[in-house]
């Protein structure tokens, strides 16, 4: 095979595995594991795990066990009473975006999902269609009432979501006031497992403002 013909990623030109598509000579991306990678950027046992709960677990429509999680619930919704958007807001006459807990079951569950806590039901009846502005509304008036209001976004490095630490951000941008010349942007995201958009939003500050 010749330079050429080597399969590299389309965003930054780097050689891929032919079999899992990730960069060549890279080790699991579970940090507990320096195992090589196999597939999908994880090792052979870390792959085949993973596979397997995609499979089956809390988190598939399907899951018969006790607890369905937050996004599973809602799949399950959506399929036994179709898209929200094929139905008209509950509280307004715009047409609906998404299902939305009606807070009626005695024993809902209740856990968290990026980074707010959320309540839901495993009654699909319990769910009312809402558009967003209404579902916002009625979520924020909920959490208002039962004190779980939280009036600040959780933005840059408060986002349980968040791909860097306050320490990366901050190499990233003592990097880019260092160079002396054109930033090697493409390098940067390669070394710190994030895209070009994320180290770009870095620099020009529209993402991690929170870093001084």
């Amino acid at each position: 095979m010749s330079a050429d013909d080597v399969p590299r990623c389309p965003g930054c030109s780097s050689p891929l595995c032919e079999d899992c598509r990730g960069p060549l000579g890279a080790t699991c991306r579970l940090t507990v594991c320096s195992e090589p990678v196999y597939r999908a950027l994880r090792c052979q046992e870390h792959y085949e795990s993973w596979r397997a709960s995609l499979r089956t677990g809390p988190s598939r429509a399907d899951w018969t066990g006790a607890q369905p999680t937050y996004r599973a619930m809602h799949k399950r919704v959506e399929r036994a009473r179709g898209k929200a958007s094929t139905h008209q807001c509950a509280s307004c006459p715009d047409p609906a975006r998404q299902w939305s807990y009606d807070e009626t079951d005695p024993a809902p569950i209740e856990g968290t999902e990026n980074g707010s806590t959320v309540r839901w039901s495993t009654d699909v009846e319990r769910y009312r269609p809402l558009c967003l502005s209404c579902h916002k509304r009625t979520d924020n008036r909920v959490r208002r009432d039962e004190g779980r209001w939280n009036p600040r976004p959780l933005i840059g490095t408060a986002n349980p979501r968040a791909k860097l630490t306050t320490d990366q951000v901050r190499e990233i941008r003592r990097r880019a006031a260092a160079a002396n010349q054109r930033l090697n942007v493409s390098a940067l995201s390669r070394e710190f497992g994030v895209c070009r958009g994320s180290i770009d939003r870095v620099l020009d500050g529209r993402s991690y403002r929170d870093v001084a």
